[in-house]
């Protein structure tokens, strides 16, 4: 205000050009304005909202300003064109005009919106690698999980030598390691117990309790053992029975039998004393005559193993060994026998005891292999043999028959190609004792592994419990 000459106020105005103001006021993504308190444009970036009377009281968001009080600030709120905006306001010249400033909340929030979509794409991206890294992790292990599985169901199926390439430093490796080490310890637990029983035992498939089966039963014994024993060193010993007994076992596995005990330089076998299915259901019709015919088939392996075996021996050292063979066929009592601390899966009865002294009368007899009447009953058509003096057990009459060969072709071609199984053997020699070159009488066998006729026209048999009579002669039966 400048003095009157009267004494009252006076003012003073100052001009300048708008467009200087407009410019200050400027343009971007926040726009400021001036307008009067009736809502008519007086400064706006928009020069054409200025040099055309205009005015802005219609906006709902303008229409707020100017009802709010001396300073006022809105949130968000649309205006006219329906874009949400944060507004702020002043009222200058005394109330008569209002000073806005507005941005557009897309703007506002840009920034935002942009960290926003940053942090999402940052945890997508976490989150894949996270599920790529448990992806690959679950993999490893699964994939370990299912090698421990698959040499587990090794171990349970009797297969020991696992392959297993696990190298983890973590639990599944020592899993790996431990699992390794007890394949070993139950492949040497087989070694030592008997290997059928082990493996129906372990998978909870033997039953428990005595059971009546018919079965054929087999001892074989090396002639004059202990004679021979005496003159090797101890550790020759060993080694002899061991490369004997090698043979000899696998002519019974080959033919399904289950080696039951060793005894010295004994062997016990026995076809279909065990179940495989661990039930204890009584064989079905043929087997007792199947069981039969492959406990005959290994003895004749044997015959033909045991020329291999004696190929280059003699003298005391090295002596030359023949054996003899026993089997009979009937009812025995298969179970475990023995105590929480020892038990052993065997079978007993008059049928084992008389397959254990049938084998005694092969040296009297000058044979290798003898049946009793009850095996040649089953498997006598298959075979070559010659009756021989019938004996007394019990007071009740048996006969026994000599076996020479097979007779059956199909049987025989059977013979030929276990033989080629049998390890560490000689065909050529083998072939000479069993199949279509081996014998076909008792004198051509006696022949053949220097076995001299025996004497039979004694009318006694002298034995250990005086139990066994002769009262017949030998007669051949084809």
């Amino acid at each position: 205000p400048l003095p009157r000459e009267n004494g009252g106020p006076s003012y003073a105005a100052a001009l300048f050009s708008p467009e200087d103001l407009i410019d200050s006021y400027g343009t971007g993504a926040n726009t400021s304005f001036l307008i009067s308190d009736q809502g008519a444009v007086l400064i706006h970036p928009d020069r054409d909202l200025i040099q055309k009377p205009h005015t802005l009281d219609s906006d709902p968001l303008i229409r707020r300003l100017l009802d709010g009080g001396a300073v006022a600030i809105e949130t968000g709120f649309p205006n006219a064109s329906g874009v949400r905006f944060f507004a702020a306001a002043e009222r200058i010249a005394g109330g008569k005009a209002l000073a806005i400033t507005q941005i557009p909340l897309d703007v506002v929030f840009e920034g935002i919106n942009n960290t926003t979509r940053r942090n999402v794409y940052l945890s997508l991206g976490a989150w894949f690698l996270g599920v790529l890294c448990v992806w690959f992790f679950a993999k490893a292990i699964s994939e370990a999980l299912a090698d421990l599985k698959r040499a587990a169901e090794a171990v349970e199926d009797g297969r020991y030598h696992l392959d297993l390439t696990i190298k983890r430093r973590d639990e599944i490796g020592t899993l790996a390691g431990s699992m390794i080490g007890m394949s070993h310890v139950l492949e040497n637990f087989e070694v030592f117990t008997n290997k059928v029983i082990a493996r129906l035992a372990r998978k909870g498939r033997l039953a428990a309790g005595g059971i009546d089966r018919e079965a054929t039963i087999f001892f074989s014994d090396i002639r004059s053992f202990t004679a021979i024993s005496e003159k090797m060193p101890p550790e020759g010993v060993v080694e002899f029975l061991n490369d004997y007994l090698d043979r000899m076992v696998a002519c019974v596995f080959l033919t399904g039998g289950v080696i039951d005990k060793f005894i010295g330089d004994a062997v016990m076998a026995h076809w279909g004393a065990v179940d495989p299915s661990g039930q204890g259901a009584a064989p079905s019709a043929g087997n007792a005559e199947r069981d039969a015919l492959n406990g005959v088939r290994a003895a004749l392996m044997m015959r033909a193993s045991l020329r291999s075996f004696n190929e280059g021996r003699g003298g005391d050292i090295r002596p030359l060994i023949k054996i003899g063979c026993g089997l009979n066929s009937g009812h025995v009592v298969a179970g475990q026998i023995g105590s929480d601390e020892r038990l052993e899966y065997t079978v007993i009865g008059d049928t084992v005891s008389l397959a254990d002294r049938t084998e005694t009368f092969n040296k009297p007899f000058g044979t290798e292999i003898l049946i009793t009447e009850y095996t040649w009953r089953l498997a006598g058509k298959y075979l070559i043999t010659e009756e021989m003096p019938a004996i007394r057990e019990k007071g009740k009459k048996v006969r026994l028959f000599a076996v020479i060969n097979m007779r059956d072709p199909r049987e025989t071609q059977r013979l030929m190609k276990d033989l080629a199984r049998i390890p560490k053997i000689n065909l050529s020699l083998a072939r000479q004792c069993a199949g279509f070159s081996g014998p076909r009488t008792l004198e051509e066998l006696r022949a053949l592994l220097a076995i001299p006729a025996p004497d039979l026209s004694a009318a006694d048999l002298e034995g250990e419990e005086k139990k066994y009579q002769l009262n017949e002669p030998a007669r051949p039966t084809g």
